[in-house]
């Protein structure tokens, strides 16, 4: 028994000692710091402050004036501005900050006199190739490119002013650019004086919501390639040509707000072969062109407000399978142009307001489909000059007697139901 017990308590001693050993040589992860940053600290400048930095440390960056251009983050940090501290990159060549490694926070800082270039995309923000960026609360103004995103996934860029130079569009970057990207959050944040506003290219299963982006060169919002994205609740006023999407695949655009583009060649919202998509409870305002459509098959557009544009609609004849219903057409100087003969598009149960049919079983729906094609809106198709006819008693009368038998406008297209009431 005495034997038992001996060998019993050197078990026990050495299992003591092995783990005292293991706990010796577990790699504890140090507590993670904060660096700050102040025109009297110790660390007087970021890049002072970032050599001693290690992943999950936080910088501080007080109040002041500093130049920052050509700094590498390639440490997971937090990069943080009390009382909206300046980075000045005093425009030389390279992007002000270039972020290469997972979890950067960059948040709360001034950025002004980023590089320009016409050959180089630079930036004041550059994150190439990471994941789980956050760039939050920044103001940033003079910069070729703002927020440059390239290569990357899963991050965010939330309550951010980027204000441009307003240089002509060929000497001009994007505002928010993000090129092949995925899981992406744009959140309000405000876009101006670029040559778009928001720009997404082979971008998938992002969200662009509550931003608004207005007198930008080009595009309020620009995306190509780009498939099972969300657009809600943002407003793009003012741009020069309106908002383009394109070659892109289920897409929900919904709540938003396309206004105040004029010109030649503007548009409230271009859909170039745009598949299975939808566009909802949108208002479209004072636009050239509300909707242009081209090569765009298999969406729906509905509950969406289209209000005192040139055109509400100008829906190409390579156009096939989209569904209008629920929509309220209201002031418009041509509900509708097509550049076909044939249409194989579905309009149902919208409101016009310039239909003059009767209800006389009081149901809510006109007793006579509605053609929303005029041969006015023909004739500006096939004979620009022709809009000095408009209103013109000719052409008001033409309007009718085509109405009553079409010869030159799509027999087809018509609502057969179409709302006495707005929806």
């Amino acid at each position: 028994m005495g034997r038992s017990s001996e060998n019993s308590q050197r078990q026990l001693i050495f299992k003591f000692l092995l783990f005292i050993f293991f706990l010796a040589h577990i790699s504890i992860p140090a507590a993670a710091k904060e660096l700050t940053v102040c025109p009297t600290c110790d660390l007087k400048t970021p890049q002072e402050a970032y050599a001693k930095a290690q992943d999950g440390d936080r910088i501080l960056i007080k109040p002041g004036t500093y130049i920052v251009h050509g700094f590498n983050i390639e440490k997971s940090i937090d990069l943080i501005g009390e009382g909206e501290p300046t980075f000045d990159g005093q425009t030389p060549p390279g992007h002000m900050i270039q972020i290469s490694k997972p979890n950067v926070k960059i948040q709360g800082i001034h950025f002004t006199n980023a590089g320009n270039s016409t050959v180089n995309d630079l930036a004041a923000i550059y994150v190439n190739e990471t994941e789980k960026c956050f760039i939050a609360d920044n103001f940033i103004e003079n910069s070729f490119f703002g927020i440059y995103i390239a290569g990357s996934k899963s991050c965010t860029i939330l309550n951010n002013k980027i204000l441009g130079p307003n240089r002509i569009e060929s000497e001009s970057g994007n505002a928010i650019h993000i090129w092949k990207g995925e899981d992406m959050s744009i959140v309000n944040n405000i876009t101006t004086g670029h040559r778009d506003g928001i720009y997404f290219e082979f971008v998938s299963n992002s969200r662009i919501g509550g931003n608004y982006s207005h007198h930008n060169q080009r595009y309020g919002l620009h995306f190509m390639f780009s498939n099972n994205n969300e657009y809600r609740k943002n407003r793009f006023t003012h741009n020069g040509a309106g908002v383009a999407v394109m070659y892109s695949k289920k897409i929900m655009m919904q709540e938003n707000e396309f206004s105040d583009s004029w010109g030649p060649s503007a548009f409230g919202l271009l859909l170039k072969d745009i598949y299975d998509s939808k566009i909802e409870k949108n208002y479209f305002t004072k636009n050239t062109i509300a909707v242009y459509m081209e090569g765009s098959n298999r969406s729906i557009l509905s509950e969406n407000n289209l209000t005192d544009n040139g055109w509400a609609l100008r829906v190409m004849g390579n156009c096939e399978d989209n569904h209008f219903t629920l929509n309220n057409f209201v002031n418009n100087t041509f509900e509708m142009s097509t550049n076909s003969s044939s249409n194989y598009n579905t309009f149902h149960r919208n409101y016009w307001s310039s239909y003059e049919g009767y209800d006389l079983n009081r149901d809510g729906l006109g007793d006579i489909p509605y053609r929303p094609v005029k041969l006015s809106a023909v004739m500006m198709e096939k004979f620009g000059l022709s809009f000095l006819l408009i209103k013109s008693l000719f052409l008001t009368i033409a309007d009718k007697a085509e109405s009553l038998f079409p010869s030159l406008t799509p027999e087809n297209l018509y609502d057969d139901e179409p709302l006495m009431k707005e929806f």
